[in-house]
């Protein structure tokens, strides 16, 4: 049944999708053209309540939830690390439901950089850590910053139709391949974000006809950040592997946000401000249609996941 459940999620954000773009449109839930956006039309938002409930039923199937238990009674000093489906589960949908709020009331940023520290804090918690340093704090900060880093990455990323979805579809598919019958549950999580993923952007490639908002920008970086951090947990890779597999599965929100933060700051610019210099927008400005430049993106993901690839392939 479980290997059903990748299907299931297609099937539910395929057919919610236009629900929900509906819905948006009846409500006034639009975002509107303006000088710091890309976009030229008015498009439908909330398309991550599609994406969300697309992933999140599913994964309720292969979710443990009794797992995270001991970590709150602490009745032993040795506790191994939760179900991933159940953490993967309870911290998308807090960042869900972050995202969400930021949608409809526009919170501060320092009130969700709050937010998706405390979740990224939850699950260094339950036994979700990088491994990439001996000494247990340090580890742990660099978790934490990792989950809230890659999850802001790919905020930023979503500025341009497709872009954002198609960067996260190829990712999940890379976690998911090399996750492989050794961890079934975590190859099935990453493959029921893929998913969800893929149906979304049938709607969202361009011209895209609804949008996915922070609700799922927000809850596609922590999935995806939660699913890298985990691999080198299942396999016995080396450390220079363990470090290079989640920067390289994500190298394109990675990219992307170093440089549009450093030239932000470097012009005094805050780099929560929206704008038009996103690596996208400047492969426009090169010559490159819309489309082009995220067909190149895709191309670079999909280049970047290869060399992960090859990184552990002695171990895979």
């Amino acid at each position: 049944m479980t290997d059903l459940l990748p299907a299931a999620s297609f099937i539910i954000c395929l057919a919610l999708t236009p629900l929900v773009r509906l819905v948006a449109i009846r409500r006034g839930w639009v975002a509107r053209p303006s000088r710091e956006r890309w976009h030229k039309k008015t498009t439908a938002l909330m398309g991550g309540i599609a994406i969300y409930l697309g992933a999140a039923i599913p994964l309720l199937f292969i979710a443990d939830f009794s797992s995270i238990i001991p970590h709150i009674s602490r009745t032993s000093p040795t506790i191994p690390r939760a179900d991933l489906p159940a953490v993967l589960w309870l911290g998308t949908t807090l960042m869900f439901v972050l995202g969400l709020l930021d949608d409809f009331i526009n919170i501060k940023p320092h009130t969700k950089l709050l937010g998706q520290i405390m979740v990224a804090s939850m699950v260094a918690f339950l036994g979700f850590r990088l491994n990439w340093f001996v000494s247990l704090t340090g580890d742990t900060m660099v978790t934490i910053f990792w989950i809230v880093g890659i999850t802001n990455a790919m905020n930023l990323l979503d500025n341009m139709d497709g872009l954002c979805a198609g960067v996260g579809l190829i990712a999940a598919l890379a976690l998911a391949w090399m996750f492989g019958n050794d961890a079934p549950h975590m190859m099935n999580s990453a493959l029921i974000f893929a998913g969800a993923l893929a149906a979304f952007l049938i709607y969202n490639s361009n011209p895209a006809s609804i949008f996915m908002g922070d609700s799922g920008s927000l809850m596609i970086g922590f999935s995806l950040a939660l699913l890298s951090l985990a691999y080198a947990e299942i396999h016995a890779v080396t450390r220079v592997a363990a470090v290079a597999v989640p920067i390289l599965v994500l190298m394109v929100p990675i990219f992307d946000t170093t440089l549009v933060t450093l030239i932000r700051t470097l012009s005094g610019r805050r780099a929560s401000i929206g704008g038009r210099d996103h690596a996208s927008h400047r492969l426009v400005l090169m010559g490159f249609s819309e489309r082009g430049a995220v067909l190149f993106l895709y191309g670079v993901a999909i280049v970047a996941c290869l060399s992960a690839f090859f990184s552990v392939a002695p171990t895979i």
